[in-house]
């Protein structure tokens, strides 16, 4: 048996594999699992070389001086940058063209086809009705307009080896826009189909004063200028929402961007997914679940609370910015009171707010800049990290900062006293009459500083480009 006699059919096996249930399937998100798993391709390699080689040692055959050939490392070493490319591909904010790819050659999808049928229709509900899509895999835009009727026009996409196929399962899958009570429902009848190879892009038109209620399996949802109440939830979907006067709730199991600007009503989202960025919202804002890319938050005019990736974070508005990734919170400009606590590493800075903070950060730098007069009560802990506090000099404060490991930094001169052990300082004082300011360090230094020396290094946080309108995408 040749060195390789095994490995390679088992890795072309694999792969053909999931090429083959990607075209079976187009729901399946085979780059996005080999995006995060590929790791495990090496790995069994890795495996099956060790049977190999025991399989030998038990044969009495010689064992080879190197587990691996020159030509398998280089293949290893052509994996590993192909799935960390691919890896970091997936991350990116438009990496969702990667997601629908299909493997082609000589302008042809292998194994399948895909064949194209226009659908349309229409229908008058009631004044104040709802229009409900369900079940639905695709791309759906939703838009509200001075009508009286909803209309849809789109087209349907059937992967299939050959036109009798498509033709038979297009027979299958009637689309239908029929009113049911105080609904207009559009039904794709998708289910139908056993093969699930089936997808839709919509463009919608619904009077503006209907609520919305969209449930999908894989697709993007963009809806805007609506009045009504918007209900969307899917399995896997990019949502963008722009110009609504309704209630918003979304929950989605994985998304690879949430979008939401000039919405007059409140925003309840839920579940997973990757970037967040809303804007200019007037109701209160609620955000719960797992989000592993940037959230930003700006121009908020309600009460805020987000709980995401091991953090909570609440305010009673944010007028300025937020912005949130895996390593570090930055803002500015957010009216207190201010609450925030993480389990996990995360720099925080925050510049221009008012009212009280609370900030409790397993392990990270904390930078605070708040507002010109007046302090609000401060309670700031970090268990591994520094602290660094500047306050104008105009500020009247009680402070009672502690390091158990560390150094303490004063600016402010005798009002504060400081004390130091071998290990560890505290700084306590009181310059007028003031709020009571507690900064606790764990392990890490804490320095309180006036403004004038500090407060260009503090407040200069780079404001965030402007939220970008998704440009309409027409059926063609």
């Amino acid at each position: 048996m040749k060195r390789s006699s095994v490995i390679g059919p088992l890795i072309l096996i694999l792969l053909g594999s999931l090429f083959l249930l990607k075209n079976m399937v187009p729901g399946l998100l085979v780059f996005d699992f080999l995006a995060r798993a590929w790791p495990f391709i090496l790995i069994a390699w890795g495996g099956l070389r060790l049977i190999e080689l025991f399989w030998w040692f038990s044969r009495g055959r010689a064992l080879p001086a190197n587990g691996l050939s020159g030509g398998e490392w280089f293949l290893v070493v052509l994996l590993s940058v192909f799935g960390s490319g691919l890896y970091m591909v997936r991350n990116h904010e438009n990496w969702h063209w990667l997601q629908n790819a299909k493997i082609t050659m000589g302008g042809f999808e292998l194994f399948n086809d895909a064949f194209e049928f226009p659908v349309s229709g229409s229908a008058q509900g009631p004044k104040f009705g709802k229009l409900v899509i369900d079940n639905f895999r695709g791309d759906a835009q939703i838009t509200g307009a001075d009508v009286t009727e909803v209309r849809v026009l789109g087209k349907k996409s059937i992967n299939a080896q050959q036109q009798s196929d498509a033709d038979r399962m297009d027979k299958e899958t009637p689309f239908e826009v029929v009113v049911e009570g105080n609904q207009v429902v559009v039904r794709c009848n998708q289910d139908r189909s056993s093969n699930h190879r089936i997808t839709h892009k919509l463009e919608i038109v619904v009077p503006k004063q209907y609520a919305i209620d969209a449930r999908g399996h894989f697709g993007d949802f963009d809806i805007r200028d609506t009045t009504g109440a918007v209900d969307v939830y899917s399995d896997n979907a990019g949502v963008r929402l722009d110009n609504l006067a309704g209630t918003v709730k979304v929950e989605t199991h994985k998304s690879d961007i949430i979008r939401a600007t000039q919405l007059k009503g409140s925003l309840e989202l839920r579940g997973k997914g990757a970037d967040l960025e809303l804007d200019s919202i007037e109701g209160t804002v609620t955000v719960s679940g797992s989000y592993s890319g940037t959230v930003q938050l700006r121009n908020l005019l309600k009460p805020v609370h987000l709980e995401c990736q091991q953090m909570q974070f609440s305010a009673e508005r944010i007028p300025g910015e937020l912005r949130s990734s895996l390593s570090e919170l930055v803002g500015w400009n957010i009216v207190g009171p201010i609450r925030m606590t993480t389990s996990r590493g995360r720099d925080v800075k925050l510049s221009d707010f008012t009212q009280s903070i609370e900030v409790d950060v397993a392990r990270g730098d904390i930078t605070l800049a708040p507002k010109t007069m007046p302090l609000g009560k401060m309670n700031v802990k970090t268990r591994n990290g520094e602290i660094e506090l500047t306050l104008p000099e105009q500020a009247k404060f009680d402070l009672r900062g502690k390091t158990m490991r560390g150094e303490a930094t004063n600016e402010w001169g005798d009002a504060l006293r400081q004390e130091s052990d071998k290990h560890g300082s505290t700084l306590v004082g009181a310059v007028g009459q003031g709020p009571l300011l507690v900064l606790t360090t764990d392990r890490g230094g804490f320095t309180i500083r006036k403004s004038a020396a500090a407060e260009a290094a503090v407040r200069a946080v780079p404001p965030v480009a402007p939220v970008m309108k998704v440009p309409e995408v027409r059926v063609e």
